[in-house]
């Protein structure tokens, strides 16, 4: 089985379509000109319909008032005819008929100097009894009040009310259609003030048909004025919205292009560069690959040459040359142990290196391993407490490469830790998975070191200045072979307070499925 090399190493920028093309701006600001005109318009109308009718309002309001103050006086006048004419018990209508002639004439002095158009006298209960209007009892005219507001007026509840069109008749005898402020009032006798109450209802017409116009005319030049003033503003703020917020997207627009123009030239220089590093690190490998064979194959001899002369010269050595020979055999095997990483990290690189899966038992592999670092242990004084909490715990792997990974953490905690100092391997099952998890009492690895602890030849300055030996390629090797069996490494350390580090593999793991999410506690 051949692992994929590690994703982390393959950079490559996006690829893009090689030019950058923007729509050009759509010609808006016309039409943005064109609603505020409208929108302007609008609002003119809106508000001069508007202030015309607040105006009218207080107009009418104004000239209610001037009419009932007419009134008041035609009613005292109304009045004293009325008291002249009349008794205690008589039919005021049966008494006007008998003086018709002369109840005229004394209505008309009554509204000699007042602008009033018409005078109706009604009954209490609201039947007309008399009018200067020989047309008021027209059908298709109409009272001027019903018989409910006759009572109301009796009851003192006077009335004003304006009508913008009334058909009458006026005192010198011609028809008209007239703008007019009706206003009703009770009419009493002397005698009936405090007996029966009003003897009678006044209605009276004023004529505003010139005044409504005319006050309403006098200000609409000035209205017009400050509403076009004010239009004319709003407009101007309008349009210079429009125009300085095109202002804005233009610019914007020729930034954004330049923007991307960079951002594409930058791309394609990260493509440029990306494209180097990749043929850089795949000579990188090749170079590995081959001087490690080349080295391989001299050492191979050098090993079997010194190997040959020792029989050969047997006990004859002194001991002198002994140390000679031991010295040549231990660099020998260390020469050949880092050529063989040199391959294996070659091989990690382009996904060719190999794993042979048979069934193993963790027993088995935590002894084999544990014995390859024996001596360096023995060496340090060191003690290695092991825990197998199941040694016939079975699962599929490689068990040379898994060997190779505990020995290398192994081989890792005894360096960095202090002489005679304690170290813990554990062997345990958790929720199908098997952790082989190694613990020390070194020197720590801070959280920055341990973001670039898996990068080929990186050794952290506090590991350089320990002094002891390493290549920064252990952990390479130790991360490609765990993820072709499906496992991640898991690593908790403090600076000076030692490391944990945990191989967690599956129980159950198939080669080629999918490895276990990378919950690296910190790396």
């Amino acid at each position: 089985m051949e692992i994929p090399p590690n994703e982390s190493d393959q950079r490559s920028g996006p690829e893009l379509d090689g030019t950058v093309s923007l729509p050009k701006p759509f010609p808006l600001v016309r039409y943005y000109l064109l609603a505020s005109v409208l929108l302007v318009v609008g609002a003119f109308a809106i508000l001069n319909f508007s202030t015309l009718r607040i105006q009218s309002g207080t107009a009418i309001n104004s000239l209610r008032q001037d009419a009932e103050a007419d009134i008041e006086r035609v009613v005292f006048d109304v009045s004293l005819a009325v008291t002249s004419y009349i008794g205690p018990g008589d039919d005021l209508a049966t008494a006007i008929d008998l003086v018709k002639r002369e109840f005229d004439r004394d209505i008309i002095n009554a509204l000699s100097g007042h602008p009033i158009s018409r005078v109706d006298l009604f009954t209490p209960s609201g039947s007309l009894i008399y009018s200067t209007d020989p047309n008021a009892g027209d059908p298709n005219i109409g009272p001027a009040i019903s018989d409910g507001d006759a009572r109301r007026v009796v009851s003192g509840d006077s009335f004003s009310r304006y009508h913008e069109e009334y058909a009458l008749t006026l005192f010198n005898g011609q028809p008209a259609d007239i703008a007019t402020v009706i206003t009703a009032n009770p009419v009493n006798a002397e005698w009936s003030v405090e007996s029966t109450g009003p003897v009678a209802v006044l209605v009276a017409f004023r004529d505003v048909t010139d005044a409504v116009p005319g006050v309403t005319g006098l200000v609409a030049p000035e209205r017009i004025a400050v509403l076009g003033g004010t239009m004319a503003a709003l407009f101007v703020l309008l349009s210079w919205i429009v125009i300085r917020g095109h202002r804005f997207t233009v610019e914007a627009r020729e930034r954004l292009s330049e923007l991307l123009e960079t951002e594409r030239t930058m791309r394609e220089q990260l493509d440029v560069h990306n494209t180097e590093l990749q043929e850089a690190n795949q000579a990188k490998s090749q170079f590995l690959t081959m001087i490690s064979h080349e080295l391989k194959t001299p050492l191979t001899s050098i090993v079997s040459f010194a190997g040959t002369l020792r029989k050969s010269l047997g006990d004859s050595m002194n001991e002198r040359e002994t140390k000679q020979f031991d010295a040549l055999s231990g660099n020998s095997t260390l020469l050949k142990m880092l050529i063989d990483e040199l391959l294996d990290v070659s091989a990690a690189a382009t996904g060719k290196l190999s794993l042979n899966f048979e069934q193993v038992t963790a027993g088995g592999i935590a002894n084999e391993a544990v014995q390859l670092v024996q001596p360096m242990l023995d060496a340090r004084n060191q003690k290695l407490t092991v825990s197998v909490a199941d040694p016939k715990l079975e699962f599929r792997g490689d068990p040379g490469r898994l060997q190779q990974v505990i020995a290398n953490l192994l081989s890792n905690a005894s360096k960095y830790s202090p002489i005679e100092s304690q170290l813990e391997f554990d062997v345990i099952e958790h929720v199908g998975n098997i952790c082989f998890r190694v613990t020390d009492q070194g020197i720590g690895i801070s959280p920055e070191d341990q973001q670039q602890l898996f990068s080929t030849f990186f050794r952290s300055e506090k590991a350089v200045a320990s002094g002891a030996p390493g290549t920064g390629i252990g952990l390479v090797i130790v991360r490609s072979i765990v993820e072709g069996h499906g496992g991640v490494v898991k690593i908790d350390s403090e600076v000076d307070s030692g490391t944990s580090v945990c191989v967690e593999l599956p129980l159950t793991y198939v080669p080629g499925s999918t490895v276990l999410d990378e919950s690296v506690d910190a790396a």
